[in-house]
């Protein structure tokens, strides 16, 4: 899972697997969007109109997509050593009282993440650990009511602390890029017809008379 979107990355940037509000990311379905070595899950169906029609098919911005949701499930490569969840403050009363769940299956994270505070955003990073053997990728839950936006969820290699240390303690504005996955942006790819494939020869084995 996510095997080459979690080893190849845009000139100048580090790979890194997941979404964030700001991605245009293709909709292959109700409640599914893939994203970046990723895919994240609504627990509600999200259908946006082209041409006064609702399809479930379509690239959209996640923006669009999580607005409303009181939660997400997002799927990580299990080469991930660090989680980070962003969020955006909305009610400061409810978040105050604790109204932020967060779940992990296919590992465990570290029950006390480094905090990186930006305004009315907030970056949290958590070490991963004991993985599932078993595991093909980690599902990672993340809920609010009312208190906070869900705005995206990354899974990084390394450890927290490194992460914390290279962002020089600001959140990230754009962590998980758009476009193409190589240093070297796309490439095209021509198909040209091979030589003719030999003739095939059967042979058949004749009785011989009573």
């Amino acid at each position: 899972f996510a095997a080459v979107a979690f080893a190849a990355a845009p000139a100048g940037s580090r790979p890194v697997a997941g979404w964030q509000a700001g991605n245009l990311l293709p909709q292959v379905g109700p409640t599914t969007i893939l994203g970046r070595g990723a895919c994240l899950v609504l627990p509600q169906t999200h259908l946006p109109t082209r041409s006064r029609q609702a399809i479930s098919q379509t690239m959209v911005r996640v923006t669009d997509a999580v607005a409303g949701q009181i939660g997400t499930e997002t799927w990580l490569p299990t080469a991930t050593g660090v989680v980070m969840v962003l969020l955006d403050l909305q009610d400061a009363s409810s978040a105050a009282d604790g109204d932020l769940s967060l779940s992990a299956q296919g590992a465990i994270l570290s029950s006390s993440p480094l905090r990186i505070l930006g305004g009315r955003r907030r970056a949290l990073l958590f070490d991963v650990s004991d993985l599932d053997p078993k595991a093909d990728h980690l599902v990672i839950g993340v809920a609010s009511l009312k208190g906070w936006r869900i705005s995206g969820v990354v899974g990084m290699a390394g450890r927290a602390q490194e992460w914390a240390t290279d962002l020089h303690g600001k959140v990230p504005e754009h962590i998980v890029p758009d476009g193409p996955l190589t240093p070297d942006g796309s490439i095209s790819v021509r198909m040209v017809p091979g030589p003719p494939a030999p003739p095939i020869v059967k042979k058949t084995r004749t009785g011989a008379p009573a």
